[in-house]
């Protein structure tokens, strides 16, 4: 199954990379090798992943990194809505499409 990215998604894992790339050398890199495997869960079987509660969005964490991946699926893409931490407003990302 294809991803596609919303732009805001895509500006906020530039942002987490950047982020931990300056915290350490090579932490942004493994970071977008914890999203990698979730992207690879994803597009395998997304019905695996919980609805976001109130949502028709779904949900995947990421391993070792406080963040989350929300995503919709529509016929064969699934659409990444957000990529955001965990402990960030839950719901900032409701309003995309």
């Amino acid at each position: 199954m294809t991803l596609s990215y919303h732009l805001e998604a895509q500006l906020e894992v530039n942002a987490a990379c950047a982020h931990y790339e300056a915290e350490r050398v090579g932490l942004g890199e493994e970071f977008l090798d914890a999203l990698d495997a979730v992207q690879r869960s994803v597009s395998a079987m997304p019905q695996r992943f919980p609805f976001f509660p109130g949502t028709q969005a779904q949900r995947a964490l990421l391993k070792r990194f406080p963040y989350f991946v929300i995503f919709e699926q529509r016929s064969d893409v699934i659409r990444v809505l957000a990529v955001g931490h965990q402990h960030r407003e839950p719901l900032y990302w409701a309003k995309r499409t």
